[in-house]
C-alpha cells in the first residue's frame, strides 16, 4: 500500500508554495506581485462572495482539511492563511499518529 509522504513533511514553506500555486491557478493572479503580507481583501472580495467561498473550498479540497468559519474570519493576510492551514495540518497529522 502506498503511503502519503506529504503528511510526513508538512512545513510552512510547502504550505506557502501550494497556496501560492492555488492563488495563481484559481484566481489568475501573478504571485510575483503578492507577498505573505498581502491582505486577502486586496486580491479577493472577502465579503462572503461566491469567489471567496469557492476559493476556501478549493483550499480545503487541495489540502484535505476543513476550515471553520470562525477561524477563516480571523484571516487578514496571506501569511495568516498560510499559518491557519499549517496549524490545521499539524493537528490533523497529530491526530492521525494517535490512532
Amino acid at each position: 500500500m502506498k503511503t502519503n509522504n506529504s503528511k510526513e513533511c508538512i512545513s510552512i514553506e510547502s504550505v506557502k508554495e501550494k497556496l501560492f500555486n492555488l492563488i495563481e491557478v484559481n484566481l489568475a493572479i501573478d504571485c510575483s506581485k503578492i507577498t505573505e503580507e498581502t491582505r486577502i481583501d486586496e486580491i479577493l472580495n472577502k465579503d462572503i462572495t461566491t469567489d471567496y467561498v469557492e476559493f476556501i473550498m478549493t483550499i480545503e479540497s487541495s489540502f484535505e482539511i476543513e476550515i471553520d468559519n470562525e477561524n477563516i474570519q480571523e484571516v487578514v493576510t496571506i501569511k495568516d492563511l498560510i499559518n491557519l492551514i499549517y496549524n490545521i495540518l499539524k493537528i490533523k497529522e497529530s491526530n492521525s499518529k494517535e490512532k
